[in-house]
């Protein structure tokens, strides 16, 4: 597929959170849970990825901070021509973002998951309506 072939670490990455999304569509309509959970740090990555790339269709300004379970946690912000991506959460976000960092990739790349969005600002609202679907 395309995305494989994309320059640096997008490729793979991008890859990787398709497969463990489509993975997720398919198990959540049949009551499954995985048996066993992706690599924490692979799929962080993965989500790294996704958060920058569907934050861009978003179309609001702001910065968004994504927190795991799992405690990893990292902060995108728009104003650029890609959004930046910083690892931990910074406090005064317009919008915070939480959940299992499968749940965290369907939800950004269009799928109903379960996550928690928090913040009233224009970012939380956008957030809260139905994302762009990949």
């Amino acid at each position: 597929p395309l995305t494989a072939r994309l320059p640096g670490g997008f490729g793979p990455r991008a890859k990787l959170a398709g497969n463990l999304s489509h993975v997720d569509d398919i198990l959540r309509p049949l009551g499954v849970t995985r048996g066993r959970p992706p690599d924490e740090e692979t799929a962080f990555a993965a989500l790294r990825t996704v958060a920058r790339w569907q934050f861009r269709m978003l179309k609001t300004d702001g910065s968004l901070a994504i927190s795991t379970r799992a405690g990893r946690s990292l902060t995108v912000i728009s104003g650029f021509m890609v959004p930046r991506v910083s690892n931990g959460v910074i406090l005064n976000a317009d919008a915070r973002l939480s959940g299992d960092v499968v749940a965290l990739m369907t939800f950004l790349t269009g799928r109903d998951s379960v996550v928690t969005v928090e913040g009233d600002g224009p970012l939380a609202t956008a957030l809260r309506r139905p994302m762009p679907t990949v």
